[in-house]
């Protein structure tokens, strides 16, 4: 069998039965839940794991990369498990691939065995290069782009927001992560974790900015507010 793995796509040649496939995937995830189940009971020079996430009484969990492995936001963590343990089941002859972890794992963990071999990319090759430059130039360009989205949003909506927060009585508020679980049907914009139960409960909405897999589109997130802003059932508030 032979695996391609680009963009965190994966195809197989001849084409793997979806039984199988199911089954795998069922399997890592019943195998990762009982390790995070074992996680807590590391001990190790008389800490325990959470103490590694208290930081002068603070905790950095919820900013930890733990948190990440979020098949909602990003499932490669899992298809490269899914490729891991495919290798351990089937005869694999060889896997081109896009994505250096997987590479990496497979020549060290059936060297001689799987033949791998990626496509030619001159991005990840100038980023491995000067990785140093890379994460300045990350660092950089993210922290400058979340203020000016956080800046637009001030300017946008700071007066219609303080306004609207005088106004309600809603005690009932919930965490909507926006607008990547927002879809839009039929002129109607809402989270589709809480399908159309605004006209049966009044509750409001604390938005937290995300997008799952691309980057956040100023002039469609000025769209959007513009939409929730016209929608006078639902109610909104940027922490």
């Amino acid at each position: 069998m032979e695996v391609r793995f680009l963009k965190n796509k994966i195809q197989f040649k001849p084409e793997l039965d979806n039984q199988v496939r199911e089954r795998i995937y069922n399997t890592i995830i019943e195998e990762y839940n009982l390790t995070l189940n074992d996680i807590p009971k590391i001990n190790q020079k008389n800490k325990k794991f959470h103490d590694y996430f208290n930081l002068d009484d603070f905790s950095v969990w919820w900013i930890s990369d733990t948190l990440k492995k979020d098949t909602e936001i990003d499932n490669t963590w899992l298809n490269i498990l899914f490729i891991l343990k495919l290798c351990n089941e089937k005869s694999i002859k060889s896997i081109y691939t896009d994505n250096f972890i997987l590479k990496k794992l497979i020549d060290i963990n059936f060297k001689n065995k799987i033949k791998t071999s990626k496509p030619l990319n001159i991005r990840s090759l100038l980023k491995n290069k000067f990785n140093f430059f890379y994460l300045i130039y990350r660092l950089t360009y993210n922290v400058i782009s979340k203020l000016i989205i956080i800046y637009f949003i001030k300017l946008k909506i700071s007066k219609f927001q303080n306004n609207a927060i005088k106004k309600t009585k809603i005690n009932t508020w919930f965490k909507s992560i926006f607008p990547a679980n927002w879809v839009n049907e039929k002129n109607y914009f809402y989270d589709r974790h809480f399908y159309k139960i605004y006209e049966k409960k009044e509750f409001g909405l604390i938005l937290h900015l995300r997008e799952y897999g691309k980057k956040l589109n100023i002039f469609e997130l000025n769209k959007r507010i513009d939409q929730l802003k016209n929608q006078k059932k639902i109610n909104f508030f940027f922490p």
